[in-house]
């Protein structure tokens, strides 16, 4: 947590992807009974403080995930709710699904912004239903 907090500081000027295995939590949507998902076990942890850290450095503008094996049909691909805090688009990755479809999200990283599209290898296309446009300019807050 000291190695991320003193790089993310030492690079404010930077907008910044950051890639890890697990989601961050609360980036899909409520379960059934409205509790936060993914679940503690299927989030990246420490949560609060990561949560901390992220909150302080809003330069993060992605946070590129798998475990969770999220694929573009279901609801939690890409929904409001993968925002954390609001700021940080948690982008999910899927696996080979059981129809033998394996879907790559490709990001393309412009001067003032970022584009993410899912490719499907099964039906050799873009899923333009997907795409979408992230501001590459860090969210700057003013200090209280």
């Amino acid at each position: 947590m000291a190695w991320l907090d003193q790089t993310l500081s030492e690079n404010s000027q930077y907008p910044t992807i950051i890639f890890c295995h697990a989601p961050l939590s609360g980036t899909a949507l409520p379960a059934d009974d409205e509790s936060a998902r993914p679940v503690r076990r299927n989030a990246v942890q420490p949560a609060d403080a990561l949560e901390r850290i992220l909150l302080a450095h809003p330069q993060v503008r992605l946070w590129v995930s798998g475990h969770t094996h999220t694929r573009p049909k279901d609801g939690d691909f890409m929904t409001d709710a993968n925002y954390y805090h609001g700021r940080i688009l948690n982008v999910y990755n899927a696996d080979w699904d059981n129809e033998s479809d394996i879907y790559t999200n490709s990001l393309y990283l412009f001067e003032d912004k970022i584009v993410i599209r899912t490719y499907s290898h099964r039906q050799h296309a873009w899923l333009p239903q997907f795409d979408r446009v992230i501001a590459a300019t860090a969210v700057l807050t003013q200090a209280a």
